[in-house]
């Protein structure tokens, strides 16, 4: 399997748009105090917070993960190339934390790190965690999709995290 290199975070624009790249498979994981974890996620931003690079991460409160991301200092967003690994990112998606050990069971390689990634992404972020807050119920200006969700199942956790490392394979 290739290697991963590092990058300048500007280069990013050479392999994904910026405003294309949540609405692609990608896998947020972190390690808390005493587990990995990972999910899918489909939302999330790029930008610039306290004039550091960032990535935002959104995370619904009923996921294992929010536990894990919660507790951890680093979060790692990796995207895996179009076609493959569908199977293990499905199960990564699909399969609760809560009930096992996604890590073991999603048939990826985990790279540990300053934040856990996996081997098979063709791009990685790496995240120093620099704040967290949470969606407001009164604050949402889009109720009539959102709202009734969110006053069942709860609200998303953002997490902030600076883009300290870009990892290209190749």
């Amino acid at each position: 399997m290739a290697e991963f290199k590092e990058i300048p975070l500007e280069e990013i624009t050479d392999y994904k748009d910026p405003f294309r790249l949540f609405s692609e498979w990608a896998a947020a994981t972190a390690k808390g105090k005493e587990r990995t974890n990972s999910l899918i996620i489909g939302w999330g931003g790029l930008g610039i917070l306290w004039g550091k690079p960032c990535c935002t991460v959104y995370i619904h409160e009923s996921r294992y993960s929010r536990i894990i991301f919660d507790e951890a200092d680093a979060f790692s967003v990796s995207w895996f190339p179009k076609g493959q690994y569908q199977e293990s990112l499905n199960y990564l998606g699909g399969v609760s934390g809560y009930q096992e050990d996604k890590m073991k069971g999603c048939g990826l390689s985990v790279i540990e790190g300053e934040a856990p990634y996996f081997q098979e992404a063709e791009l990685v972020l790496i995240c120093k965690k620099m704040a967290e807050s949470k969606f407001e119920l009164e604050n949402i200006r889009y109720p009539e999709r959102t709202i009734d969700w969110y006053r069942k199942d709860g609200v998303h956790t953002l997490y902030y995290g600076e883009i300290v490392k870009v990892l290209k394979k190749g």
